[in-house]
């Protein structure tokens, strides 16, 4: 508000209705904000559009000429829709003639691919992004089979993990620092972000879930990459890397960082429960709805009116979906009186089984209670062991990279 008083002006500051602090809970030790200086961000700008898009893209680059109808524009076109739900049509049809079946109803599918191709940027927060661009240009299903003929159908997700939102890297306590020296204090911090070069594959195939924690042979752990020094659970029997893509397109990555402490107890993470690590790309430790309600987050509370259950915010590698937390003001919703397992999922109806957002209670490193804000914990429910091509070995990670090279993300 201005007034203007003779000569002089009069100005009014009024207080933004809107909660960006970094909650309690995302800095439970009251970690002080550090005054390192800021990882450059001139050596992390080599990805750009025209390497994920056109037809000189790496995604369209020796993709099958059974794939190409689905990626011919970007974002979220009638043609590409089209020629994506004709291909998932075929693919159930596949799977029926083996046995088998998709995990979850095609609509489900459809739905998060329409989802993710309408995600634009909608803040000037990524160092080499546009205001304006797509999140995710490309969504498509791939449909083919191993030696034996067996079918393995994936959604492949292009991703620059970059979001949609405001990321406020600015405002994190004590970002990940650059790991180039061995103390804290005099390394460089993350505060930016840059785009990404993904290739996420969502299996289709319901290849049915563990019946014990260990039953999924891992490449590598937290725990096994912290030395093995801690008992196996469900936050460190996980990957070192992403665990499954959320909606508006960033990765997830498990509770626990690689120190086997929790991102939100070392003060890491923004108010929406993001940050960036050394690879100045994108991906979220926690959720911030539950942990902040100022509509800036993965999801909303005005995701929930008029719904049945809560929203589908993201997809795992192992295949199954991701769904928001259970709010008490919708107890009505399907499945609100179903214990989640050690997992953070359950099942109900003919939904099959699936993950949700929860809180979990805690005690920091200090000693003060806190409550753990899950969009997943780090272990896999899902069976990955038939999952083709689901490792990157020469890293011990999910393969999600652009640089993958198979018949299943569609390449000849």
């Amino acid at each position: 508000m201005v007034a203007a008083s003779g000569s002089a002006t009069t100005f009014s500051v009024i207080p933004s209705p809107i909660d960006v602090a970094i909650p309690s809970d995302f800095n439970p030790d009251s970690i002080s904000y550090v005054s390192n200086d800021r990882v450059s961000i001139l050596n992390s700008l080599g990805n750009s559009t025209t390497n994920m898009e056109g037809v000189s893209g790496k995604v369209f680059e020796n993709l099958s000429s059974a794939y190409t109808n689905q990626v011919s524009s970007t974002g979220n076109d009638s043609s590409t829709s089209s020629a994506a739900s004709s291909k998932l049509d075929a693919i159930e049809n596949t799977l029926a003639t083996e046995g088998a079946s998709l995990r979850y109803p095609k609509a489900l599918y459809l739905a998060f691919r329409t989802g993710l191709l309408t995600q634009t940027l909608q803040s000037d927060g990524i160092a080499n992004g546009t205001l304006g661009m797509q999140g995710v240009p490309y969504v498509y299903f791939t449909n083919e089979a191993d030696s034996a003929g067996t079918h393995h159908p994936f959604m492949v997700i292009a991703s620059y993990s970059i979001g949609d939102k405001p990321n406020r890297l600015l405002d994190v306590c004590r970002p990940p620092g650059d790991g180039t020296t061995s103390e804290y204090t005099t390394q460089d911090v993350t505060r930016d972000a840059t785009l990404q070069l993904y290739l996420v594959k969502i299996p289709l195939r319901d290849y049915g879930e563990v019946s014990s924690l260990t039953e999924n042979v891992m490449e590598n752990t937290l725990n096994q990459d912290a030395g093995g020094t801690e008992s196996n659970s469900v936050y460190n029997y996980a990957s070192t890397s992403a665990t499954a893509i959320a909606s508006d397109g960033v990765v997830i990555y498990p509770v626990l960082n690689n120190t086997l402490a929790t991102a939100p107890n070392n003060a890491e993470v923004t108010s929406s429960g993001i940050h960036v690590g050394q690879g100045m790309g994108l991906h979220y430790h926690a959720d911030g709805h539950t942990a902040v309600s100022n509509d800036f987050s993965l999801y909303n509370i005005h995701d929930y009116p008029g719904q049945s259950h809560p929203p589908l915010i993201g997809m795992a590698f192992d295949g199954l979906a991701i769904f928001g937390i259970y709010e008490t003001a919708y107890s009505s919703m399907e499945g609100y009186s179903t214990q989640l397992d050690q997992f953070g999922g359950h099942s109900h109806g003919n939904l099959g089984y699936h993950y949700h957002a929860h809180m979990v209670n805690a005690t920091s490193q200090q000693g003060n209670a806190y409550t753990l804000h899950i969009l997943m914990k780090g272990a896999w429910k899902g069976l990955i062991n038939d999952i083709p091509e689901f490792w990157d070995s020469a890293r011990g990670e999910p393969a999600y990279s652009l640089s993958q090279r198979h018949r299943y993300v569609g390449k000849n």
